[in-house]
């Protein structure tokens, strides 16, 4: 089977090249449907590796030694507090002066708005009409409509306050004091920073896509460019949705597509030019990514 004759060879790549296309095609557009789903799952594998476990565990322990004490249960109380007092040591020699804020818990949401520049556009005009007519609630209704976005909330535990709450705490449960032992614990609890970061998600697509056709560009030209098309396209959809400011602010990172395409075009397009493109676009993603604390 596998000394196939040239002749045999030669006659079936002619009978599957419109096959072969349609395949090509298909893989392409999958890519690009893909792309928000793949964004979110990026982000998401990332920030979960950032969670400490041994912080995380500490916290939860916490929550169940309050539990025990308002059940009365002082001695299973205590000893639970000794196994955290440990794990809060451990993490003490490990983090302290390198990491004050130790990420606890990661939760990941997507919001999809508005995916298309003309009609994101226009919502905005209405919006604006909106607000010259003091019709402060629709436009709040359309200005929600233009949110694209990844939100990650990350809850993190306060090394120093909250070691310092625990010892308190076992202190007083020494002492007899539970009433006193269960208010420093729920201090320890309430100490919980929490940190909310907005990811512009067509700037996160354009990241993938233009990771997509630098994998493609060498055995599939078209396909690299259609990725870099749509691409292009997110990237301009950003700046229709407000996440970046204005369009000037995008123009060098078109025009830098433009020139890749035109390279795969010719040929002489090389990885190094993918790598160029995609530290600009990242550039503009941590400019455009806001982060709020509470």
């Amino acid at each position: 089977m596998i000394k196939k004759s040239l002749a045999v060879l030669s006659t079936a790549v002619i009978l599957s090249t419109g096959f072969a296309k349609e395949k090509v095609d298909n893989s392409t557009q999958k890519l690009i449907e893909s792309a928000g789903k793949r964004s979110t799952q990026a982000v998401q594998a990332k920030e979960i590796e950032k969670v400490i476990q041994e912080a995380l565990k500490a916290y939860q322990e916490s929550q169940e030694v309050i539990l025990l004490l308002a059940q009365g249960k002082v001695k299973e109380a205590k000893k639970k507090m000794e196994d955290i007092k440990k794990k809060l040591s451990h993490l003490q020699s490990q983090y302290k002066g390198k990491m004050d804020l130790l990420p606890i818990s990661v939760v990941i949401a997507e919001i999809e708005g508005v995916d298309d520049i003309k009609l994101a556009k226009n919502i905005l005009k209405q919006a604006k009409e909106a607000c010259e007519k003091n019709d402060i609630p629709t436009a709040r209704d359309l200005l929600e409509a233009l949110r694209n976005e990844i939100q990650i909330q990350t809850h993190y535990l306060p090394l120093d306050v909250y070691t310092k709450a625990v010892d308190l705490a076992y202190q007083l449960l020494e002492k007899g004091d539970v009433k006193n032992a269960l208010n420093a614990l729920n201090v320890a609890i309430s100490s919980i920073e929490i940190e909310e970061v907005i990811i512009p998600k067509p700037i996160a697509e354009a990241l993938l896509l233009i990771d997509d056709a630098k994998r493609r560009f060498k055995n599939n030209p078209e396909s690299a460019k259609k990725l870099l098309e749509e691409a292009k396209r997110k990237i301009k959809l950003a700046q229709a949705l407000g996440y970046v400011r204005t369009e000037d602010e995008i123009k060098p990172i078109i025009k830098e597509i433009g020139k890749l395409e035109e390279k795969i075009e010719k040929e002489t397009a090389k990885k190094v030019l993918f790598e160029s493109l995609e530290k600009k676009v990242k550039e503009m993603q941590t400019k455009s990514t806001q982060t709020k604390s509470r």
